[in-house]
């Protein structure tokens, strides 16, 4: 990886089953507010929370989606792709602590998963070791959300920041079934992944009559 002068690691994972503009969006919020030129978008081979669905492109395509998508934004990783097997946090934060051993590291994650963070694989270190900066889905923040972090700050000690962001609602669900159906997506995709899905024939239309 690049010879990276920020103090903080940004983890910003995800299946990018495509990634659309907002993940973009949200990847650029990230970098401004927390980890500048230490952001590293790493999708996820089988995310252990999610199941990709047949049909959808394959881990190295998804790869490339985030090349696309992200290049000129962080550093792609093709850590967890190359490892095929379940995505683990933990096993990617190890992963980071070892390439930076002098660095902090966060995981960029939605409020929805925070409130099933204690599910995740060897959470406890995770909250010990990383701080989690979390971005509303909606944009908005209720009392339920800080009465979590709070929670999660008395009982483990969690370092938790809400990011300061006005999301795009896109689905990436929405955007695969809008091109199955033959719909056109290109609002909310970048160009480039746009392009890329055209030509590569990904999320085909189903065939009709």
């Amino acid at each position: 990886m690049k010879n990276i002068k920020s103090d903080i690691i940004g983890l910003f994972g995800g299946t990018f089953n495509p990634p659309h503009l907002g993940h973009v969006k949200a990847a650029k919020a990230y970098r401004e507010q927390v980890c500048g030129d230490g952001l590293i978008v790493m999708p996820s081979h089988r995310p252990p929370h999610k199941l990709i669905e047949d049909g959808s492109p394959t881990a190295k395509q998804r790869l490339e989606l985030c090349f696309l998508a992200f290049g000129e934004i962080g550093e792609i990783s093709d850590y967890e792709i190359n490892r095929d097997s379940v995505s683990y946090t933990y096993n990617t934060v190890k992963h980071l602590e070892k390439i930076f051993p002098n660095k902090k590291i966060s995981l960029y994650i939605g409020t929805d998963m925070l409130f099933y963070f204690e599910k995740w694989y060897n959470f406890e270190y995770l909250l010990e070791n990383a701080t989690l900066a979390v971005a509303s889905r909606t944009g908005e923040v209720d009392n339920s959300f800080i009465q979590e972090c709070d929670r999660l700050r008395k009982k483990y000690g969690a370092n938790i920041i809400l990011l300061e962001l006005e999301p795009e609602i896109i689905s990436s669900t929405e955007i695969r079934e809008l091109i199955k159906n033959g719909g056109k997506a290109e609002n909310f995709l970048p160009a480039a992944v746009y392009d890329y899905i055209k030509k590569n024939g990904l999320y085909s239309p189903e065939p009709k009559g």
